[in-house]
């Protein structure tokens, strides 16, 4: 089994905004779902016109894929196909979590996954303090995320990982 993934602080009109252009590139679909609290997949066509706030996920693949039920979207995931996956993180005015982008497949990631990935990465900042409950922290210099993340933490927003009650300081300098 192979698999490709990086995490990353972005804003979600940033993560969509980069998924229009790699969808219109190189002609490919892209899925929105919604697991929770009823669970729901359709074909997203990444306009400025759709909302994305009950998105968690969207797949980005060559071809088309049946997922309507949660069942065949079990099995879709069982299946590893390789398909690029999106988690994308909670982002409201008080918090920004964490997002997830990557490719898991029985066989070797598609080349082109790589590549997008490989973009994405090109336009993101490194460099962050992660600050455990107790107020210790850990300068992590391959911390990945935006310039709208950047902006929302020089905002106040709260910038956290997908998962643990950690945050984020979106600093490149020593504290």
């Amino acid at each position: 089994m192979r698999q490709i993934n990086m995490q990353f602080h972005a804003k979600r009109d940033e993560i969509v905004n980069f998924l229009r252009n790699i969808v219109q590139q190189y002609n490919l679909k892209a899925y929105g779902i919604t697991i929770f609290p009823e669970y729901e997949a359709k074909e997203i066509f990444l306009s400025d016109r759709e909302k994305y706030e009950n998105f968690r996920e969207i797949i980005v693949c060559k071809s088309w894929i049946d997922i309507c039920s949660r069942e065949q979207y079990n099995e879709y995931l069982n299946e590893k196909r390789g398909d690029l996956i999106i988690l994308l993180g909670k982002d409201d005015e008080t918090e920004l979590v964490e997002s997830c982008m990557g490719a898991l497949s029985i066989d070797n990631i598609d080349p082109l996954w790589k590549k997008v990935i490989t973009q994405f990465k090109k336009g993101l900042l490194k460099g962050a303090y992660v600050v455990n409950r107790n107020g210790g922290s850990g300068y992590y210099p391959h911390h990945w995320y935006t310039i709208g993340a950047k902006d929302a933490y020089e905002r106040g927003v709260i910038i956290k990982p997908l998962a643990g009650g950690n945050h984020y300081l979106l600093k490149q300098s020593s504290l």
